[in-house]
């Protein structure tokens, strides 16, 4: 029997996580945008984005977690202001991104700049007033935290577009 790689299992939802209360807990934290994304540039397959933004060790994390992003990416589409919380993650990414004098984005080491918003946003859930470590455990927080940026990847919200 032949295994998938990582790009290929990717899409499949088969985890039973509920991501709105992660996402509601995400959102509260207030943030202002000041960067634009520049759509005009097609997205990139997810694995050529990671190796071409110096990102190895996130192409095997998300792979590993592929599981639950299927799941993550359907809630996120349906959930309330998840533009607001995608420009929220995108404010997490150019915190930590290198730019030119230009303000234009240089290829870094994407696998420190993802380690680093993975501590963000998981700081962020744990010390919401609201968060019940009762309720939700922290396996299903590194879920989540992967799924999004694995999101925020695929989507050409985080990392710099080979194309």
């Amino acid at each position: 029997m032949e295994g998938k790689r990582g790009s290929e299992c990717l899409l499949k939802p088969v985890s039973n996580i509920d991501f709105n209360p992660l996402l509601n807990i995400f959102f509260k934290e207030e943030t202002e945008s000041k960067f634009k994304f520049d759509i005009s540039k097609m997205p990139a397959r997810i694995n050529k984005k990671l190796i071409f933004n110096n990102a190895p060790k996130h192409k095997l994390i998300f792979a590993n977690h592929s599981i639950t992003y299927g799941d993550f990416e359907e809630t996120i589409h349906e959930f309330p202001d998840s533009q607001k919380i995608i420009q929220k993650l995108m404010d997490i990414f150019y915190k930590y991104a290198e730019v030119d004098s230009n303000g234009k984005l240089i290829v870094s080491n994407g696998d420190n700049i993802l380690f680093t918003m993975r501590d963000d946003i998981k700081k962020i859930i744990v010390n919401d007033k609201d968060f019940d470590p009762n309720i939700i455990a922290d396996e299903q927080i590194d879920d989540f935290v992967v799924a999004f940026l694995t999101y925020g990847v695929s989507e050409c919200k985080v990392l710099v577009n080979p194309n």
